[in-house]
């Protein structure tokens, strides 16, 4: 027996990867980026790097920083267990994490399990408390940590967070493209349009009134040179990956925490719903060597991120995780989403709201939300979608460990958001 274990290790297949690197960025919508198709080149660096392994139907499970990213970095909607890093961490490999984004200094669970641990600093916010470190500062931070912090005779893990197409708006003067020449909301902060009304007691993301189409076509075009900036920084780090000999051992997972609104049904921001335009995020794969098959157009997560790392590297899943390798054939038929007092489970044409109370999720609204550049949530009646309510509430009911813990977690992070004042 000790002899056929020995003959079994030696001919066990070698990890795809020695390395992974998570690559997120903060509210970044898929239909606003060349890699997706969108008209205006604003990823091109992006672009080249994940051409062709680009997954078509992801969404995130919250549209909301805190409990998105939580939930990504545990692989469990009720966020429990062991974080990814603590995982890896486990497993002999030194972790870090290089992010901007104001939120993650809220809760240990965002830095747990990273041996290096670099947030923006009290310095880095402005007057909203909102983070003001750059992606251009990221990414140098990033290198640095590979450069001079690591041990470079141990595998590692990265996680490096952006967080520039968050409002406000506000690409570098030198780096507009698309909103060159405008000369309204130069600093790209529509919080401003509040002092138009003093006397209004409207969310500040929902004064899609105060805007003119020319106010609305200068912001979106704001966001455009947010993400093409953005866009710049991470093609500077995958850039210097190369040049440094490690994307040759290094399984990349790019993705976001969740989308925005840029006005659509007069809204802005995100945190408001389950649409799809806050749901809907970009999900790309690169492993080293040959290029694996993968199910780009299967409804897939951000609980995804976790198992797929952890699949690249040939390290062993902690208990239950709600997400699966995308390495591997997609055995689930849809995804969740939670926010509030309701639950969206969503194939690649298809989404069903569930309007849950403390006695449980009864079927609600089905929607169509049609492609990546149609937002629409156009609804679908059952006379002409028949069964279709039935099939998706039974994909529900498939997922009903994830789907009890959805439940409680939406209202338990909807009143810590609101707790926070993240929400109103």
């Amino acid at each position: 027996m000790l002899g056929g274990g020995l003959l079994w290790r030696a001919q066990r297949e070698p990890p795809l990867a020695a390395n992974a690197i998570l690559i997120t960025i903060d509210t970044l919508r898929p239909d606003r980026m060349s890699l997706y198709g969108y008209q205006q080149n604003t990823t091109p660096q992006l672009g080249q790097f994940f051409a062709g392994s680009a997954f078509t139907n992801a969404r995130s499970t919250a549209p909301c920083t805190l409990p998105a990213v939580k939930q990504f970095l545990t692989g469990r909607l009720d966020m429990g267990g062991a974080t990814l890093a603590q995982t890896l961490q486990g497993e002999g490999f030194e972790t870090a994490a290089v992010v901007s984004q104001h939120w993650f200094v809220s809760d240990p669970l965002y830095r747990s399990g990273f041996d290096y641990w670099d947030p923006q600093a009290d310095g880095e916010r402005d007057h909203y408390g909102l983070s003001t470190r750059r992606g251009d500062a990221v990414t140098a931070r990033a290198l640095r940590w590979l450069d001079s912090d690591r041990d470079k005779d141990r595998r590692f893990f990265l996680w490096v967070h952006y967080f520039d197409p968050h409002d406000p708006y506000d690409p570098p003067m030198d780096e507009r493209h698309f909103s060159l020449g405008i000369d309204r909301y130069i600093h790209g902060d529509r919080r401003a349009a509040q002092i138009r009304s003093m006397e209004s007691e409207a969310k500040w993301f929902m004064v899609d009134w105060i805007f003119d189409d020319a106010d609305r076509d200068a912001l979106s075009r704001l966001y455009d040179d947010e993400v093409r900036f953005v866009d710049r920084q991470v093609g500077d780090l995958l850039d210097e990956l190369e040049n440094r000999g490690l994307l040759e051992s290094t399984a990349i997972v790019f993705g976001a925490d969740h989308g925005e609104r840029l006005g659509e049904e007069g809204v802005w921001d995100h945190c408001y719903s389950l649409h799809d335009l806050e749901l809907r995020v970009p999900l790309a794969i690169r492993m080293p060597g040959p290029a694996k098959p993968l199910e780009l157009d299967s409804a897939v997560s951000t609980l995804d991120f976790y198992p797929t790392l952890l699949d690249a590297l040939d390290a062993p899943e902690p208990g239950s995780l709600d997400g699966e390798s995308l390495l591997r054939p997609i055995k689930r038929g849809a995804t969740l989403s939670s926010f509030n007092a309701q639950v969206a489970v969503a194939d690649g044409n298809l989404k069903l709201y569930l309007d849950c109370t403390e006695a449980g999720c009864a079927p609600g609204s089905l929607v169509r939300p049609g492609g990546l550049s149609v937002f629409d949530e156009r609804p679908v009646t059952a006379a002409s979608a028949p069964g279709e309510v039935d099939r998706l509430a039974a994909e529900a009911r498939e997922l009903d460990s994830q789907l009890s813990r959805a439940i409680e977690l939406a209202k338990r992070e909807f009143e810590a958001l609101h707790s926070l004042g993240y929400i109103q």
